[in-house]
């Protein structure tokens, strides 16, 4: 079952950008006249947790974090193709208690005048150009990669750094580019083919944080999913999501917690008879595609194929 990973979908026609609402369509359009069954990832799981045969072709979708343009821009067009999405929200960024802090580092080199910047974040440093949006998006990319492997404690020393060499001051809001969707519009949402789930409360990198930040990450943030929502999705969302990100910590809390399983990041389809006694926490996802070839291929038995030959050699 492919199980597809979105972020940020932008405008038609914004330049430099191909996730947009018509590329959307066209991709749920290849599915829906190729006889795909659309499926949220809850009711693949009670399936699974049921005994109930799945359907062939089945294909679910997923967008992570809890963006406004997530509501606004893409679950439309989901809902126009009565197709189940599952958002996964980072809780108090509804809230309004924090922005995501890898959005903060991109707004930092977005906004910053400066032709390049030197970074000290680990023991060595690192001279990133940026004249051009493309060396931008390099530098923003090195560093967030950078963020995830330094211990989480040193975030908030890290990001004024990092305001301090580009001169850039960090807003208290997230900007217009960066507002997350509001609870009122979840719930209305709800009401349709769009669930919510869990995905922390500020989404750090779960691997460096402490048992009681973990277990207070994975657990109020359900909470208050239940608090806001009528029917919230019962999986958990890893931040970022790669197997170093997390461990058996974070599957203990979510066992725990009686949720059905959990989505990582790992690029591959999920397959339910993998024999893994924990497999339903460690489900992958493909990140969805910028081009049609690529996302014909990782619905088509191609991809499955190629996957069975590179994971048994």
């Amino acid at each position: 079952i492919p199980i597809f990973m979105l972020h940020r979908l932008f405008p038609d026609h914004t330049a430099g950008e191909k996730q947009t609402p018509s590329y959307l369509r066209q991709c749920l359009s290849y599915l829906k006249d190729r006889g795909y069954h659309f499926m949220s990832v809850t009711d693949i799981l009670l399936c699974l947790k049921n005994n109930t045969p799945l359907p062939q072709k089945a294909i679910a979708f997923t967008i992570d974090d809890g963006f406004y343009d997530q509501a606004s821009v893409a679950a439309p067009v989901f809902i126009e193709f009565n197709c189940p999405v599952t958002i996964f929200l980072i809780t108090d960024f509804l809230d309004g208690k924090s922005w995501p802090w890898f959005s903060r580092i991109e707004y930092l080199i977005a906004n910053t005048q400066a032709s390049s910047i030197e970074c000290r974040l680990s023991q060595t440093k690192t001279v990133y150009a940026l004249t051009t949006d493309q060396q931008k998006k390099k530098a923003k990319r090195g560093i967030v990669e950078t963020v995830k492997k330094l211990p989480w404690d040193r975030l908030d020393d890290i990001l004024a750094h990092l305001s301090d060499i580009t001169q850039v001051d960090i807003p208290s809001s997230p900007t217009d580019q960066y507002k997350p969707m509001t609870w009122q519009m979840a719930r209305e949402l709800e009401k349709s083919v769009v669930s919510f789930g869990p995905h922390t409360l500020s989404h750090p990198i779960m691997s460096k944080v402490n048992d009681e930040q973990s277990f207070i990450e994975i657990t109020q943030s359900w909470q208050r999913l239940n608090d806001e929502l009528d029917h919230p999705c019962p999986v958990f969302c890893y931040p970022n999501g790669v197997p170093t990100d997390y461990g058996q910590r974070e599957v203990e809390i979510i066992k725990q917690m009686d949720l059905l399983g959990a989505l990582s990041t790992i690029p591959r389809s999920f397959q339910p008879n993998s024999g893994n006694s924990d497999y339903l926490y460690h489900i992958p996802r493909y990140a969805f595609p910028d081009d049609m070839s690529n996302f014909k291929m990782y619905c088509s038995w191609i991809e499955y194929a190629k996957e069975k030959y590179r994971y048994s050699r």
